[in-house]
């Protein structure tokens, strides 16, 4: 059993120890732009997870309110029942309800500088996946306004000190961080094995408890491509970040629009809400697929072989985006929209509230943020109070550009929906302590990091083909004719030649080095139809003269098929060789040579073409290498 296998076992076992911890905050969304193009197959999600319900709750508790006035005899109020409005209906965060509103008054006196206090008394203990608080009717901008407030020992009684009198009521929320507690869904469906270059015995897919399940598949439309899907098993939100771009990506989210990063939506905000490249939000229980490339992949590996090709995370801005993007998904709002406008919303206000806290969360960070996040979310609420409409307009002019079918205007009024939600939930989250649960939940999200990440492992036979011939190989193979000689076995990568003592420099015939010693080469592969080739570079020369480069392409055993000269394309003296690579059926070949009336060692035209990979009839195996699009990328002057 190799290491990272080993590894992967013992983070199986960590896991299982932390089966019973759980997440509770959400995220957000940011990173670089990712280019992902193509057009998916639908994502059918088949999680089951027990999420709380979308849109506004009810509740079997009934509530008495009762005014006092602590400190201070001889003073009465009036309270009076109201009828809840439409207006008052519609400010509700999702899932949540009013039990009682009332309106109260001075009966006797004058209300005095100490204030008073309010209580609703309920006939039944509020229960324990709900939260109570008072909240006040702000009617010039039609919301609710939480008021702190203290609820009894026994849930059947809340208080809240009030510095005047008008329209308060009881809004009774559901306790999305005590019902997240133990949510878990059932893993991304592969109904076909990864592709054989794709080696996973060593990928973390086993423990159903794990924080991120994953599994790996192929692309029915492109069988060579290796799929990754991933659903986070936790009612939380993160971040998932990609080591290589992938080929497309897509997210049950985002119904079938391609997914955004962070960084194609951020329109203003502070760097510190980019974690990296290629970043993308996950909501609760959510699902991804991403699309890799093999060559992709197979080079990625190469260079990075401990850098996991997907990585699933949480910061300070994701746990805040979280919270509020949750209570912005109301049915009334696309989900994707609700995701962009709490982003809009953190740009414009996140740098009132962060400086100066650390944005990673480690295990000596969590308590201390947990204590934070009240005082967070009351510096952000104002901002975002000043800010709703922009934060609307900014969404609204963003989601256009992914449904072009719909209206500014139409789009703007579902932003503004969510944007008023957003606002709720950081004055609910501000008023409310209801945030205790967040750091030992937290945890769950900081286990060994390889349960929350996928590293790529190719197979031997993927690899070998990959790196192709061993230099010693490559040194000993055939060189085709070239610099007036004849076809000749290298040694060490050159062609022997006998020396005459006292008579001219018999020259050279001999490949292409790298700066790291390796051979000049590319080696094929089914993606470019060109499996089993491989391609060499040479150069030659006689009495110390250099001749233009020849290009040469072998079989699986090396055995030289066919080559090119540059000679017969450039008809100069010097043509030297910088790259090549196999592509749909060809070979590209990028090199340098000569400008018109220059000779020497004046190479300054940069060139590249296609030598479109032709079978000749009636000869196995044999090609024919046929120029296309050869064309000058760029020409220096000569010194």
């Amino acid at each position: 059993m190799n290491d990272a296998a080993q590894h992967h076992m013992r983070a199986g076992h960590v896991v299982k120890i932390w089966i019973r911890l759980m997440c509770l905050i959400t995220a957000g969304v940011i990173a670089v732009l990712t280019g992902c193009t193509g057009s998916p197959p639908e994502l059918h999600s088949t999680g089951t997870p027990s999420l709380p319900p979308v849109g506004k709750q009810t509740s079997s508790a009934h509530a008495e309110a009762t005014v006092n006035f602590p400190g201070v005899s001889g003073l009465e109020a009036t309270v009076t029942n109201r009828p809840q409005t439409k207006e008052m209906q519609a400010a509700l965060p999702s899932q949540s309800s009013l039990d009682q509103v009332v309106d109260l008054d001075m009966k006797t006196g004058v209300f005095p500088s100490s204030g008073a206090e309010l209580t609703f008394s309920l006939d039944l203990p509020l229960p324990a996946e709900q939260i109570m608080f008072i909240v006040n009717w702000d009617v010039h901008n039609q919301s609710w306004a939480p008021v702190a407030s203290e609820t009894s020992p026994d849930g059947k009684s809340i208080s809240a000190k009030l510095a005047h009198f008008s329209t308060y009521g009881l809004e009774i929320w559901s306790n999305f961080i005590g019902r997240m507690v133990g949510v878990r869904t059932n893993p991304p469906e592969c109904p076909a094995p990864p592709p054989e270059w794709d080696d996973n015995s060593v990928q973390f897919y086993e423990d159903l408890n794990g924080p991120v399940l994953w599994c790996a598949t192929t692309d029915p439309d492109h069988p060579d491509d290796l799929k990754i899907k991933l659903r986070l098993n936790r009612g939380a939100a993160a971040s998932i970040t990609t080591a290589v771009k992938p080929v497309w990506v897509q997210s049950d989210l985002w119904q079938g629009v391609t997914p955004e990063t962070w960084a194609t939506m951020v329109l203003s905000g502070p760097d510190a809400l980019i974690p990296g490249p290629d970043t993308y939000f996950i909501q609760p229980t959510g699902e991804f697929s991403f699309r890799f490339n093999k060559t992709d992949l197979l080079n990625f590996w190469h260079s990075n072989r401990s850098t996991p090709l997907i990585a699933v995370d949480a910061t300070v801005p994701y746990v805040l985006a979280g919270l509020l993007y949750n209570q912005a998904s109301d049915a009334s709002v696309v989900p994707a929209l609700s995701l962009v406008t709490t982003y809009m919303a953190l740009t414009q206000c996140l740098s009132e509230i962060i400086e100066g806290l650390d944005l990673v969360l480690s295990h000596s960070s969590l308590k201390s943020f947990a204590s934070e996040l009240p005082g967070m979310m009351a510096r952000l609420a104002p901002c975002l109070s000043a800010k709703s409409k922009p934060i609307a307009q900014a969404a609204a002019k963003f989601w256009a550009t992914k449904d072009p079918t719909s209206t500014i205007a139409v789009i703007e009024k579902s932003a503004a929906l969510a944007s008023k939600s957003i606002l709720a939930a950081a004055q609910i989250y501000a008023a409310v302590q209801v945030l205790a649960p967040v750091a030992d939940a937290l945890t769950d999200l900081l286990l060994d990091p390889i349960a929350r990440q996928f590293i790529f492992q190719p197979s031997d036979l993927a690899l070998k083909a990959f790196l192709g011939p061993t230099k010693a190989e490559l040194g000993s193979v055939v060189a085709p004719a070239m610099c007036n000689r004849p076809e000749g076995q290298l040694v060490d990568g050159r062609l022997p030649m006998p020396k005459n003592p006292g008579g001219p420099d018999p020259g050279v015939t001999e490949l292409y080095g790298n700066n790291d010693g390796s051979y000049m080469r590319t080696v094929g592969d089914t993606s470019t139809g060109t499996q089993g080739l491989t391609a060499l570079v040479f150069r030659c020369g006689i009495g110390g003269v250099a001749w233009p480069a020849t290009v040469a392409i072998y079989d699986r055993n090396l055995q030289l098929i066919t080559s090119l000269n540059l000679s017969d394309i450039d008809h100069k003296e010097h043509s030297d060789v910088d790259a090549i690579r196999f592509e749909n059926h060809a070979l590209r070949v990028d090199w340098r040579t000569n400008p018109d009336g220059e000779a020497g060692a004046c190479v300054t035209v940069h060139k590249t073409g296609r030598f479109v990979l032709s079978p000749i009839p009636n000869v196995v195996p044999s090609l024919s290498l046929t120029p296309q699009d050869i064309h000058v990328v760029s020409q220096d002057r000569c010194h």
